[in-house]
């Protein structure tokens, strides 16, 4: 009877309950388990990706053509002017500018392998914005304008409407003005007694302290104009050392007399304080 009784005491859907309760953990386990290995591996996967990454931001070459085009309005329809070539990982690189009509201008970039560069090969080429000045319009970097001119970085990137568009006119400027403008920009030496005063007049206008400089610089060097005119522009564009440079060569009261303008009133104030304690010290 007490046999029977332990075999009656046992029940079955406990034990049941039982194993699928320790099944259950065990899959669990194996999840948590199969969780993490998926974890480690897509770490793993992600870091391989951003090796490669890297691997081809190591690859992309990068440089930068330059070349200024002279007197490309007086260019006749259909005619083009090219640069010189230039050699950039073992290809040619020239730019040519052709004219299209009567206010455009194609911009073609040209490039020429001198030994095996490879299977495959792209190049990518970004002309970024154009100015137009009466009626020509000029093709410039709105990157390069920016960085060299506080007034083309809020133009350009500020917020105003002209930020979003890919052309903007200006005013108030000769288009021949702001080509040679443009061309001290980029390096050129354009700069004498004929050009000085209105690419200096464009430099301050826009805010460029390059440009600015290199007038400046020519003024004090080069220039021939006379003392009266060079001290009138030192106080117009605040060029202080072409300034100190006139007031130093100032020795006599008749050095004075001709740097003072016909109208006495349209002297600088400063410079008017300096000249009289100068004239005050030669007596």
């Amino acid at each position: 009877m007490g046999d029977n009784n332990e075999e009656i005491g046992k029940n079955p859907k406990i034990d049941t309950q039982t194993e699928k309760f320790e099944i259950l953990e065990k899959l669990n386990s194996q999840e948590q388990k199969f969780d993490e290995f998926a974890k480690k591996l897509q770490s793993i996967e992600e870091s391989v990706s951003k090796n490669q990454n890297k691997k081809e931001l190591k690859s992309e070459k990068r440089f930068a053509l330059k070349n200024v085009f002279k007197n490309v309005t007086s260019l006749e329809e259909g005619r083009c002017c090219n640069s010189e070539k230039e050699e950039h990982f073992n290809v040619k690189w020239s730019i040519q500018i052709e004219r299209q009509g009567s206010s455009y201008f194609e911009i073609v970039v040209s490039c020429v392998p001198v030994a095996p560069v490879g299977d495959e090969w792209s190049i990518e080429t970004k002309l970024e914005f154009r100015v137009m000045v009466q009626d020509t319009k000029f093709y410039v970097s709105k990157t390069y304008l920016a960085a060299q001119s506080s007034f083309f970085k809020t133009l350009f990137f500020g917020n105003f409407s002209e930020s979003s568009k890919s052309e903007i006119p200006l005013s108030g400027i000769d288009s021949d003005d702001f080509q040679r403008f443009l061309e001290v920009l980029y390096g050129e030496s354009v700069i004498d007694d004929s050009t000085v005063e209105e690419i200096l007049h464009i430099a301050d206008m826009y805010a460029t302290p390059m440009v600015v400089r290199r007038c400046e610089e020519f003024l004090l060097k080069k220039s021939a104009k006379s003392a009266k005119k060079l001290l009138g522009m030192a106080a117009r564009y605040n060029l202080e050392n072409l300034k100190n440079n006139c007031m130093s060569g100032i020795k006599t009261v008749a050095d004075i007399r001709a740097v003072l303008p016909s109208v006495i009133n349209d002297l600088d104030s400063r410079i008017m304080a300096e000249l009289l304690e100068k004239a005050l010290s030669l007596h």
